[in-house]
């Protein structure tokens, strides 16, 4: 297995490259992975709050 840039990887035998996204809610996604992971981070610590 090799890794490609943008976020593919590569199986040698067979050349065959797929996303490391794919079958996941972040395939083709076009937000950027910085406001992603804000977003998570916000909504992880009102939970946080909310429960304490």
């Amino acid at each position: 297995m090799e890794r490609r840039s943008g976020g593919y990887l590569g199986i040698r035998p067979c050349g065959h490259y797929f996303s490391e996204t794919k079958g996941t809610i972040f395939f083709n996604l076009v937000t950027p992975n910085n406001e992603v992971l804000r977003t998570l981070m916000m909504s992880a610590n009102r939970r946080f709050l909310n429960d304490s």
